[in-house]
């Protein structure tokens, strides 16, 4: 009932769900996202991804079946949003760790070169 209530717009049932039920998602995505300012992003990103109507016209949070609880359902999408859009964040470093192993040291340098080839899976 919250979910329709929510996607129906009304204000008790979205004030319940941002007072009750995304302080303890937010608890959940700590894992993930140890930053406050990375919970809170994550957070928002939940907010407009449930509640704002998609090109069908109808918000994502209808897709919940009411067949769990709610709170674990919305856990699982946070969970979901946030890995999702961690691949996007791990090319970049990825290439700023092979940028570094690249121009780190003396070119030519036999005990270096050794060094950078055996530790760069770990890298």
């Amino acid at each position: 009932f919250l979910a329709c209530a929510c996607d129906a717009g009304d204000r008790g049932a979205l004030q319940q769900l941002e007072t009750v039920l995304l302080p303890q998602v937010g608890r959940a995505l700590r894992r993930i996202a140890p930053a406050a300012a990375a919970q809170s992003e994550l957070l928002q990103e939940l907010r407009q991804r449930l509640l704002l109507p998609g090109p069908s016209g109808a918000t994502r949070l209808l897709a919940y079946s009411g067949r769990g609880k709610l709170l674990h359902w919305l856990k699982a999408s946070a969970l979901r949003a946030a890995l999702n859009l961690r691949p996007a964040e791990r090319p970049e470093e990825i290439s700023d760790d092979e940028a570094v192993l690249n121009h780190a040291g003396v070119e030519g340098d036999p005990e270096l070169e050794y060094v950078k080839r055996r530790h760069r899976p770990q890298f």
